[in-house]
């Protein structure tokens, strides 16, 4: 039999040069690797603006939905229903943000543990309580008496003395004896809003509810003043907003659409959320209870402009979503 010398190996074996297989090398498996990586960095980072921008519109939707339901609650059960939007742990409370909304009560009205609940009313805001439970009444309750208008805010509540004030400037005339002998009449507390039951709404990412930016009308409250770790905006019965809260010891009735801008975690403390026109606003109207949703208008310098000129944009702008 005659072989093929060329298939014959140093050892004397028989190879099959056809049979000889060619791997990838390290570096070569390393190269594909490379491009596939940097492929799909260009692909994330052409499609991240488009999945932030979903990201912003779901949350302003959750938002929105939240707001209708509160509003319909309150409507529903002729007492007042809201949200609380509650600051988050981990964000500076100079610059304070918010990831957890929470539907909120007001608990029923309390007239006294009996028939005799009577409150001994004193000149100069002074009302000392019996047959109460006054461990129930806080500071930014609200009282009247008699079973009649107008209402006034408790400003301190001590024992079975508490201690009260007109609620606006037009209101200006306290309850007063009409001799030595103090008032004794009957009582009504309208308590500050609570918790209610359920589970709270979370807002997913970095998005937040920045409070820095957010506040009533174009130049009004703003909801970053003194510190605030809680805002609490409540509907009344018939639909408007009745008054929103700050740390639950101030209440104010709004004078203009409440404003909430939506952006993002990180961008809270530079305040370059009213740069960044894929935010939205969240607007409240404080009078029709109607809520609708608007993109931040950039100025054509790039910038964000003042805080008044975008939220009057906001309160200018159609819905465009939820509403």
């Amino acid at each position: 039999m005659k072989v093929d010398r060329s298939s014959v190996s140093v050892s004397g074996r028989i190879t099959n040069n056809n049979a000889r297989r060619r791997g990838f090398t390290l570096i070569e498996i390393m190269v594909v690797l490379v491009i596939v990586m940097l492929l799909a960095g260009m692909i994330l980072t052409a499609i991240r603006p488009a999945i932030e921008s979903r990201r912003m519109r779901e949350a302003a939707r959750t938002v929105t939905t939240m707001f209708y339901q509160a509003k319909a609650r309150a409507v529903e059960t002729g007492r007042s229903f809201g949200v609380m939007i509650e600051r988050a742990e981990n964000s500076d409370p100079q610059a304070p943000a918010s990831r957890t909304l929470y539907f909120a009560e007001s608990p029923p009205i309390y007239a006294g543990d009996s028939e005799n609940a009577r409150a001994m009313i004193s000149e100069g805001g002074s009302a000392q309580l019996t047959g109460a439970n006054t461990s129930l009444i806080e500071a930014g309750d609200f009282i009247r008496f008699n079973f009649q208008d107008p209402i006034y805010e408790i400003t301190s509540a001590g024992g079975a003395q508490v201690q009260f004030a007109a609620m606006s400037r037009l209101q200006s005339q306290l309850p007063k004896p009409a001799g030595d002998q103090p008032m004794n009449v009957p009582f009504q507390i309208m308590r500050k809003p609570r918790k209610a039951i359920g589970m709270p709404v979370q807002l997913s990412g970095n998005v937040v509810v920045d409070m820095t930016k957010s506040g009533v009308g174009a130049s009004g409250v703003e909801f970053n003043e003194q510190g605030s770790d809680r805002v609490t905006i409540m509907f009344s019965p018939s639909g408007h907003i009745d008054r929103f809260y700050k740390n639950d010891k101030s209440s104010e009735i709004p004078t203009g659409p409440i404003h909430l801008l939506l952006g993002r975690f990180e961008k809270v403390a530079s305040g370059e959320n009213l740069e960044d026109n894929r935010n939205l606003w969240v607007s409240i109207g404080n009078q029709s209870g109607l809520v609708t949703t608007a993109e931040i208008v950039t100025n054509q310098g790039g910038g964000g402009g003042s805080v008044k000129d975008a939220r009057e944009q906001a309160r200018q702008m159609l819905g465009i979503g939820g509403n």
